[in-house]
């Protein structure tokens, strides 16, 4: 089973329209994903502060927003 990870952080409205979809995306179809804030690892900080959300795989690959439900859902097949 893939798994994603979402850079975000508290406060960020696009960041909860992000995990939202995500939610949405993953009732269909079996794809685990954590949530991962910035701001608990600087260098999280460094490579995504300006660019969220962000999700990313384990293989290097991520998706910056704005992104909808069919572009995570193409993302997934990419990483798969």
């Amino acid at each position: 089973m893939t798994l994603l990870y979402l850079y975000m952080t508290d406060g960020c409205h696009l960041c909860d329209e992000a995990e939202a979809l995500l939610r949405t995306v993953t009732a269909y179809r079996p794809v685990r994903w954590q949530p991962r804030d910035i701001m608990n690892d600087p260098e999280w900080l460094a490579a995504y502060g300006e660019r969220l959300p962000v999700l990313a795989d384990g293989q290097g690959r991520s998706l910056d927003w704005p992104f909808d439900a069919s572009d995570i859902l193409q993302f997934l097949e990419q990483s798969a």
